[in-house]
Parts: C-alpha cells; sequence; structure tokens
C-alpha cells in the first residue's frame, strides 16, 4: 500500500483501491490478446493459448460464447465503467475469431434499415470536405479556431 504524508489514510485507501482496479482492468484486456490468440503456433504462444487465466473474465466469455457480440456483456465489466469499455473487450474476441453459438439471421426489415444507414452515410461522406480541402481551409491565413478571439 502507498503511503504519502499528509494524505489521510481513507485517501490512501480509495487511491489504492481505484489503482488496483485499473491494473485489474489492463490485466484482463491483455488476457484477451494471449488467450484467445491462436495466429502463431510458436512456444511463447501455445503457452499463451493454454495457460493464460482467464478467471477473472470468464463470466464475459462464456457469455459471449453463449450469446455472440453484445452490449449486455457490459455487466460483466466494472460498474463504474471499464477503461476499455465493452466495444474493446468486444473487439479483441471476435478479432480472435473466439466462436460463439448464438448467431443472429437478420431479417429482410433489418436489412433494408441497414441499407438505408448505409445509404444515408454513404450520402453524407460524399458531401463531406476531404482532407485536402480542410487543410486548405485550416493553413489560409484567416482562420480562426472556434475560441480564438
Amino acid at each position: 500500500m502507498l503511503r504519502y504524508a499528509g494524505v489521510s489514510p481513507t485517501i490512501q485507501s480509495l487511491f489504492n483501491t481505484e489503482w488496483a482496479i485499473d491494473w485489474d482492468e489492463i490485466r484482463d484486456f491483455l488476457t484477451l490478446h494471449f488467450w484467445p490468440n491462436t495466429l502463431l503456433k510458436t512456444p511463447y504462444w501455445l503457452h499463451c493459448n493454454n495457460d493464460t487465466d482467464i478467471s477473472r473474465i470468464k463470466p464475459l466469455v462464456d457469455f459471449y460464447q453463449e450469446n455472440g457480440p453484445s452490449l449486455f456483456g457490459q455487466r460483466f465489466l466494472r460498474a463504474r465503467g471499464n477503461q476499455y469499455g465493452i466495444d474493446g473487450f468486444l473487439t479483441m474476441l471476435i478479432g480472435c475469431k473466439v466462436p460463439y453459438r448464438n448467431r443472429h439471421t437478420p431479417t429482410e426489415r433489418e436489412l433494408q434499415i441497414v441499407a438505408q444507414l448505409r445509404a444515408g452515410f454513404r450520402n453524407i461522406a460524399e458531401q463531406a470536405v476531404d482532407v485536402k480541402e480542410a487543410l486548405s481551409y485550416i493553413r489560409h491565413p484567416n482562420w480562426r479556431w472556434m475560441g480564438e478571439m
């Protein structure tokens, strides 16, 4: 436990608790870089695949393997918000091709909604300023950032 002169024991305790939780979250997230990774078959990676302790994130992994990618998995992360969020964990699980059983087959209506959203996003992107044009704006001598006066 860290101790600093002039800092109360309750502040020290809260600080150490928060610091430990943050490091646990880092360890949990790194677990998903090692445990499911099957890209390399070297002794190091085989050891990681077989011996990485996933007990702390096993409930999330079990939920994912049963249900697939779901924002409900957030419930298995820390209540105040995990620094990587469920999106970070799902990115690792999906990217490492961790299998899951419950595959959603979209309905025709869902496919239409997604197609409409894509078309709308495409339209917005086609009307947007490209990088070259954006740079020309901010490099112009009369350009002022908002808040600059």
